[in-house]
Formats: C-alpha cells, structure tokens, sequence
C-alpha cells in the first residue's frame, strides 16, 4: 500500500507560508518617505498651538498628507498616515495650519465639562485665514528625496 503522506514536506511547506506571513507584517506599506522637519513662525515669532500639514498639489491628489504638531519653539517633524510613518513623499505641497486648543481653552472646556462656566469657544487663528485650507494656502513648498529642512515665515 502506497501513503502520499509525507511528513516532512508538509512542515516545510506549514513554516513557509508562516513565515512568509510574518515577514510580510514586519514590512513597512505605504510610499517611501523623506525626513521633513523644520521651524514654522508668523510674523518672526514661533508658532504656538499650531497643526501644520503638507497637503498634496493639486498634481499629484493621490498623495498623502503629512502633518505635525508645532512645539513651543515653533518646530515641526513631519509624520504621514498616523504617527508611526515619520517623513513626507516627494513632491509638491501647499501649507495647510490649524489651531490647537491652548491651554485656556482647555481649563474653560474641564470647567465646563464639571457643571460650572460656559462653553469654550473654538480657538482663534494666530495666523492668516488664507492658511485654512490647501484651495486658499498661498504657500507651496517641496519635499526633495533625502532629508528636508524647511523653515517657513508667514
């Protein structure tokens, strides 16, 4: 009697397909990215409370955004498709910035939130309303291939 049964070859086939499901996870998806950091001020002085984000040109829409949060010093690294993919694609950008709550806005929302003060307003803009969104930005800037150091005045 013949067995087509062959223990061996079914475990080398079994440790193939898994490792080649492991690997596949450890792999980084999405388009190469290029180191983009910088310093953002408006009217010389450091952005504070700011979101910055690179919105793709008009060219190239497929593109992702990459943002970041502008610290107390008016610095910014870059980070595309969440917070874990550092960089942005190369290509053409318009600027795009956002308030952040600030911390009074912040005590005024937990003031509100206990029972006690009225509703916190939505932040102000410390910059100008042309840099709302990527249709009205004035500022268009590039990411190169490699490391990125863009230093922006508005």
């Amino acid at each position: 009697m013949l067995c087509f049964y062959q223990p061996n070859r079914l475990t080398s086939v079994f440790s193939f397909v898994a490792a080649a499901i492991l690997c596949a996870g450890c792999a980084q998806s999405g388009p190469a990215l290029n180191s983009v950091s910088g310093k953002l001020t408006i009217g010389g002085e450091p952005a504070k409370n700011i979101q910055i984000s690179f919105y793709p040109s008009p060219a190239n829409p497929m593109q992702p955004i990459a943002s970041a949060q502008v610290d107390a010093s008016g610095n910014f690294v870059l980070f595309s498709g969440g917070s874990d993919r550092k960089g942005a694609v190369t290509g053409k950008f318009k600027v795009v910035l956002a308030q952040m709550a600030g911390t009074t806005t912040q005590d005024a929302a937990a003031q509100y939130q206990s029972g006690g003060g009225k509703a916190p307003g939505v932040p102000k803009a410390s910059f100008p309303e042309e840099f709302l969104s990527a249709e009205t930005s004035t500022k268009e800037v590039e990411v190169k291939p490699g490391t990125n150091i863009i230093n922006l005045d508005l």
